[in-house]
């Protein structure tokens, strides 16, 4: 079912009411050009995000898919919008490989999604992320270094994995801006200076 309001091209902000889309986002997202805003957090999406979100709707800014069925990974197209700061996906089962492209990315939220396969080394490549949270994930093996070249880190939460190694001792030298850093309930060992 296309929510109403989704049929007029000028709509700037798809936020439909919880559980209204079932299955899969309906294809005519890709016909809102001026979309900034989409919160589809809450439904029962499942199938695979649309290509088309990603190549025509690129004034995305915003983009809340939370707490849905979602599995898999996130279409390498997505990494071409280039105007994302805020891209909160957890609580599903979506793997993030291609997010390096996302230059303009400040916020990311991808707890809860059983990222099993470790931390993407793009990661390393947002420059602008101010706030990355990845607990409750799975993670196990140790810190990917890439997540180093976070400067502008001010959040980071790794919580409730299975991360393990020490802590570099000049870790508050990588992170100058972090004032929240929560990486309990992992393995790790060491001090954090």
């Amino acid at each position: 079912m296309i929510p109403t309001c989704w049929k007029s091209k000028l709509l700037k902000g798809a936020t439909p009411p919880e559980q209204q889309l079932q299955s899969s986002i309906p294809p005519q997202i890709g016909d809102l050009r001026r979309l900034q805003v989409s919160s589809l957090q809450n439904n029962s999406l499942s199938d695979p995000i649309p290509a088309n979100i990603s190549n025509d709707c690129f004034k995305l800014y915003y983009l809340h898919f939370g707490r849905n069925s979602r599995v898999g990974e996130i279409p390498f197209t997505l990494g071409s919008l280039s105007k994302l700061q805020i891209f909160v996906l957890q609580h599903n089962k979506l793997i993030p490989t291609s997010l390096g492209n996302l230059s303009s990315l400040e916020v990311l939220v991808t707890s809860s999604n059983n990222l099993v396969r470790g931390i993407p080394s793009s990661l390393g490549q947002l420059k602008k992320l101010t706030f990355l949270s990845l607990g409750d994930n799975g993670l196990s093996g140790t810190k990917h270094s890439s997540i180093y070249n976070l400067s502008a880190i001010g959040t980071l939460s790794a919580l409730l994995n299975q991360l393990e190694g020490s802590i570099p001792s000049n870790s508050s030298n990588a992170f100058p801006n972090l004032h929240d850093y929560n990486i309990a309930a992992n393995r790790f060992i060491g001090a954090i200076d």
